[in-house]
This record gives structure tokens, sequence and C-alpha cells, in this order.
């Protein structure tokens, strides 16, 4: 069973004021109630109030919890989205592993917050037989960060451990990147990267490689604002459309992602090995500079002429003495 951890929020001030106002709402509550138990208000009254620790602990800590729980939902001020739900997801990589259907529940309060996800090898036939599909694990939240927060967006990031459930599944930790959209369904899509080892023969080196950390493409939709069970979940969802939907998505990301990787991989070697400048000898940096700032223009000689003016001194003395004659003939 997971349990309830902090996370991290980029609208620490904002936070702060509004523990603030909780203390000094408290304050006035207490009061109010230690008031309405006194006949007539004095100092001595005042200072017998504040000696009463134990009304204002329990105001407080019940102004908190409400808070806590469900005001923060709906306070303008804090921009925190509220993340708590069931959510359907799909994940995969540009290399090897197939796609990976994920059943996701978050509770959020706005000090804490848990992350479950159960995840099962992909299975395209109904949704009332996904259950039957291999499960591969669970992944329980260890740390959690909610930045450039708004109500409709935010940079939401998690890292996870996993405990690897069937045959050849080990147990590794890794962490999710994404991106909350709110719309007319809510979305979360990023990347996530784990320390899973993976061995995959590789058919163009004909060998088998190792790799020592897994990364690749997720997405997820919400189904429900309530942490269901798996069962009514599936219960939800009368048709495999919105999987097929997903499915189709993220696929296009993942051939975005390699498509990518491609052009990068030509940029970096296009030119490397034909072109090697440092290995050049007699080279001068800059040696032309200052002639070209001068208004020198080069000129394409053709082979009989060059033949006649090997060098450059030859072509200029030629084109001078042409110069002092054709001065002569108009005097």
């Amino acid at each position: 069973m997971n349990k309830m951890h902090s996370y991290e929020v980029s609208n620490r001030a904002i936070r702060s004021t509004i523990r603030n106002w909780i203390v000094l709402f408290t304050f006035v509550i207490a009061l109010l109630i230690y008031l309405y138990k006194t006949d007539s208000f004095t100092w001595v009254a005042l200072i017998e109030f504040l000696s009463y620790s134990s009304v204002i602990a329990f105001v407080f800590a019940t102004v908190s919890w409400i808070y806590d729980r469900f005001l923060w939902k709906v306070n303008l001020l804090d921009k925190i989205p509220n993340l708590s739900g069931t959510w359907i997801g799909i994940a995969s990589n540009p290399y090897f592993e197939p796609l990976r259907l994920e059943l996701m529940q978050i509770e959020q309060y706005w000090t804490g917050i848990c992350i479950t996800i159960e995840i099962y090898e992909e299975n395209k036939s109904d949704p009332s037989n996904w259950l039957k599909s291999v499960r591969m694990g669970t992944e329980y939240s260890t740390t959690a960060s909610l930045t450039e927060c708004d109500h409709k967006y935010s940079k939401f990031s998690f890292s996870y451990d996993h405990k690897g459930k069937a045959i050849g599944q080990d147990s590794f930790n890794g962490s999710m990147e994404l991106d909350y959209e709110r719309g007319k369904v809510d979305e979360l899509s990023g990347e996530y990267v784990n320390s899973k080892k993976v061995r995959h023969f590789n058919k163009v080196t004909n060998s088998e490689e190792i790799f020592e950390a897994v990364s690749g493409r997720i997405l997820f939709r919400k189904i429900s604002s309530e942490v269901i069970e798996i069962k009514e979940f599936l219960q939800k969802i009368t048709s495999k459309n919105l999987l097929a939907e997903l499915r189709q998505q993220l696929n296009a990301q993942v051939r975005g992602d390699f498509m990518q990787m491609e052009n990068n991989h030509e940029l970096e070697d296009e030119g490397h090995t034909e072109y090697d400048f440092s290995k050049m000898k007699g080279g001068v940096r800059g040696k032309y500079v200052e002639r070209y700032k001068t208004g020198t223009n080069g000129v394409l000689l053709d082979p009989d002429v060059a033949q006649a003016f090997p060098t450059s001194d030859s072509v200029n003395e030629a084109l001078r003495l042409l110069i002092q004659i054709s001065q002569r003939q108009k005097v």
C-alpha cells in the first residue's frame, strides 16, 4: 500500500500567506468560542483565553484539516491543479518495448500526494479482458513536484519505486516528467526514465545489447475525478475506442521522437570524418580577411590566359600596362 508524502510546489509565497490566514482565522474562531462561554470580556479574560491552548489547538487542527482536504480545491489564489482521480495511460519507447497499459490512481491533498500505477501488458481486446493480461508490476511514488502552476496547466514530475510482479520483472526505480493540460479532458503527457536493465537483440549489428536504463513516452487521460478500484474503473469504460485513440496519439509522439533522433545522428555524422580541420597543415586563420575588406575581387581566368599569366603579379603587371597604353591614346 502506498503512503501519502509531501510534494514541492512553485508558489511557496502564496502558500505561506494562506497558512498565515489559517492561523488568524483559527485565533478568531477560538476567541468567538471563548466569548460565547464568557459573560463579559476583560483583559484578564483575554489572558485567560491565550492560556486556553487546548481550544486553539483543536480549532487550528480542524480548520487545517478542512482546508487540506477540500477548501484548497476552490481557492483561486492557489493555482495548484487538482490531479486527484483515476487515469488510464499507455507507455512505450522508440526501440524495443511493446506498448504498456497503465492504470494510475492519484490521491492529492493540499500538503500531500499519493500515486499508484498498476502496469499490464497491452490487451487490444475488450476492456473487460484487460485484467486477464500479464500484470507486470506496481509503481509507488516517493517524491513529487508541481511547477509553473496554473489551474489549467502545470509541470508535474515524480519519482517512483517499481515492484515487479510478472516473471522476469525486477524491481527498480524511475521518474516521470509530465505536462498537465486541462480541457474537455484532462491529460498528462511526457517522458519517463527508469533504471531497468533490458537485453535487446540488435538485428542490424546481429548482437545483443544491454540497456542500463530505459526511457520513452507516456500518455495519461483522466477517467474519473475519484480514486476508484480497478474493477469499478473497468465498468466505467464501455468500449475500447479510448484505448485506440491513446495508442494512436502515443505512436505519433514516438515516431516523432524516432525521426528527431535519426536527424540528429545524420547531423552529427555529416562531414566529421571527411573534414577534420584540426589536422590540416599550413592553414592560417583570417589570412585573407584584410584583403577582402579592401575590396579585392576574385576573377576566373580561361586556361590559355592562365598559362600565359601563371601568377597574380604577372596578371596585375599586364593589366597596369594596358591601362597606361589606354590613357596615352586618349591624350
